[in-house]
C-alpha cells in the first residue's frame, strides 16, 4: 500500500513538473515572437497578437497587405523549437 502511495505522489509530482515547464516554454516563445513583431521595421503599426499554447503560436488581428501577413508568419516560425502557427490574421487595406 505504501508502495502505490509513494508511486502516486511521485506520479502526481512528474506530472506537476511537465506543466509547468510547458507554461513556462508557452510564455517564453509567446514573449519571443511578441518581441520579433513588435521590433520589426516590416511591420510597423500592425495591430497582432501573439498567444502560444503547447508550442502552437496562434496569431490574431488585422495587417495592411498579404505581403505583412507573411512576414508575421515568417517571423513567428523562426522561434526556436519550430512553432506550430495558426494564422487568424485578417488582410484589411
Amino acid at each position: 500500500m505504501r508502495v502505490a502511495a509513494t508511486l502516486l505522489v511521485f506520479g502526481l509530482a512528474v506530472a506537476t513538473g511537465c506543466s509547468h515547464r510547458e507554461q513556462t516554454a508557452d510564455a517564453d516563445l509567446q514573449r519571443v515572437v511578441r518581441s520579433r513583431l513588435a521590433l520589426n521595421p516590416r511591420l510597423n503599426g500592425i495591430d497582432v497578437s501573439a498567444d502560444a499554447d503547447l508550442n502552437r503560436v496562434t496569431l490574431s488581428g488585422t495587417v495592411p497587405t498579404r505581403q505583412a501577413r507573411v512576414n508575421a508568419v515568417d517571423l513567428a516560425k523562426s522561434g526556436e523549437p519550430d512553432p506550430i502557427i495558426v494564422d487568424r490574421m485578417e488582410v484589411k487595406q
